[in-house]
């Protein structure tokens, strides 16, 4: 599967709520609860650390559900503590003995 390029806009001090669904060919939901997730922001590609990794934790949330449906949170608190102004980022399901999908990749900026 190819990940979807999909840009990331975020407003310092602002909350950021993105959603999206992931479905078979047919449009039928896959069953997310068993999945896991992780946001990765890098400067650069090629950089081996991010610089934000958002899981379930204080100031952030990915909520997959039954629906195939994917909810990155991140509140406004967290925003504006954020000290980089540009990268790229992945979003990754993973789940125990298959090999990780990349849902979304693409540009991310604050603002």
């Amino acid at each position: 599967m190819n990940p979807v390029n999909y840009p990331l806009r975020i407003r310092k001090g602002a909350p950021l709520d993105v959603r999206v669904s992931w479905r078979n060919d047919d449009g039928s939901p896959i069953d997310l609860t068993s999945y896991k997730a992780s946001l990765q922001i890098r400067r650069t590609p090629e950089d081996a650390e991010p610089v934000e990794d958002w899981v379930d934790g204080p100031g952030g949330e990915i909520t997959l559900g039954a629906d195939g449906t994917v909810q990155v949170w991140v509140d406004g608190k967290a925003t504006k503590a954020l000290g980089w102004k540009a990268g790229v980022y992945d979003l990754v399901l993973s789940q125990d003995g298959v090999e990780p999908i990349r849902l979304l990749e693409g540009t991310a900026e604050v603002t």
